[in-house]
């Protein structure tokens, strides 16, 4: 084999992928750093001020709508006969308070109690939320930079093979027009190449922009998905066992229980109880006494009692609801795991297949067996195989890391929002 063939031969069996002696991982953040990042967003801030709006409601439902009331009265008695005219100062104080009854006391401290919980749920619901969206910004972006990688690869592929083939027109081996078919090949991957790294570089700054603070660290190269995933369900029964969105329509209907309960006990109005003391005549006369009053309860009662029936039977729909889309949630997840994974391994096969036949193309039209045109469509197919198995390579690294997501196993939510939240002020 002359030289220039040799060249050349050596220039496109270059292999597509990073060396294997390199650390390849999904290229995931660490739980610290992602609780760090998701703790600074305005989604989860007001979360977390949600949290200190309950408590601090708790402790007005604890404490009761009742105060202390203070009335004073002061007169003056005129008494008049045909034998004098007097004027008497008379006065009276009186204290007065409304008292919960019936365990009304205790059913507000539970519902308070139970809204507490309503928003530390939503809390983690709404950290869950956001790490979704992150987990789908990330593989975004690892996409279009692993693709802008492997165009950039293939470019330097390409020059080394121009500079192959220029070499063979130059030596009279080669006609002109194989010279700028390879060069128009060359300026066809030029600009794929500088497209993908400008929708990664797009990606990168949509990144930085959501989530402030986030290390973009590319991995040198990508794992491998796992072969297998366990059973759908193994992954159902995790999954479903410590669900936020499952966990906050629940605890959201138990305050709309606890709320109509309150309701109907508030058909039976509160009394006010007071104590008064008064002096009339001049002092001449002192009254000391008790005094109640009772409400009497009206349409607007039972009005709020059947709207408060009507929030229950409203909260027990959206957590049937709820329940049907996280199933079918988990249903769809664990269906794109296996499909990607299955993908993945197909695509994965013919990119190889692909890579071996553009080095067989080459190797025949050295030999004068194919023409440059079917070596320049080899080394196509080639670069689309590969492309397109990296995506699905992706593809299926994303699918399990949203299973692991779903299930609690990376990025989870803090185990105490409230404290979570206060360290955001």
């Amino acid at each position: 084999m002359k030289p220039a063939r040799l060249m050349v031969a050596l220039a496109c069996c270059l292999p597509l992928l990073a060396p294997a002696a390199e650390v390849c991982s999904a290229g995931l953040p660490g739980d610290l750093e992602v609780r760090t990042v998701l703790g600074g967003l305005p989604q989860l801030h007001i979360a977390g001020s949600e949290i200190r709006r309950s408590q601090a409601n708790r402790s007005a439902l604890v404490a009761g709508p009742h105060e202390w009331t203070v009335r004073g009265r002061l007169q003056e008695r005129r008494v008049e006969n045909a034998f004098d005219c007097a004027r008497c100062t008379e006065g009276e104080i009186a204290v007065e308070r409304g008292v919960r009854w019936f365990g009304k006391a205790a059913q507000d401290a539970a519902y308070g109690e139970q809204t507490v919980m309503v928003a530390q749920l939503s809390y983690a619901d709404t950290w869950h939320e956001a790490g979704r969206a992150l987990l789908s910004s990330w593989f975004d972006w690892q996409r279009e930079e692993h693709s802008a990688q492997l165009l950039q690869r293939q470019v330097e592929v390409l020059e080394r093979q121009v500079a192959a083939v220029s070499t063979r027109v130059h030596a009279g081996e080669a006609a002109a027009l194989e010279e700028r078919m390879a060069q128009t090949e060359l300026d066809r991957g030029v600009v794929a190449q500088r497209q993908a790294a400008q929708m990664a570089h797009r990606r990168m700054l949509d990144l930085r922009q959501q989530y402030p603070g986030l290390r973009l660290d590319l991995p040198a190269c990508l794992e491998d998905p796992p072969a297998a995933i366990e059973s759908d369900a193994a992954w159902s029964e995790r999954i479903l066992a410590d669900n936020h969105e499952l966990e906050l329509a629940d605890a959201e209907l138990a305050a709309a229980r606890l709320r109509a309960g309150r309701a109907d006990a508030a058909r039976t109005p509160d009394p006010t109880v007071g104590m008064h003391y008064g002096e009339e005549r001049n002092r001449q006369e002192r009254i000391v006494g008790l005094t109640i009053a009772i409400p009497i309860g009206g349409p607007a009662r039972t009005a709020e009692h059947d709207a408060a029936l009507a929030e229950v039977a409203v909260a027990e729909e959206r957590a049937r609801m709820v329940r049907l889309k996280v199933e079918a949630d988990i249903a769809r997840a664990l269906a794109a795991a296996q499909a990607n994974a299955a993908r993945w391994t197909q695509l994965a096969g013919i990119a190889s297949q692909a890579a071996g036949n553009a080095d067989l193309v080459l190797r025949g039209y050295q030999l004068g067996e194919f023409g440059f045109n079917e070596t320049l469509q080899a080394r196509r197919q080639a670069i689309d195989s590969a492309l397109a198995a990296q995506t699905a390579q992706l593809d299926a690294l994303e699918a399990v890391a949203r299973l692991r997501l779903d299930a609690h196993e990376i990025w989870a939510a803090p185990e105490e929002p409230q404290a979570a939240a206060a360290l955001q002020h």
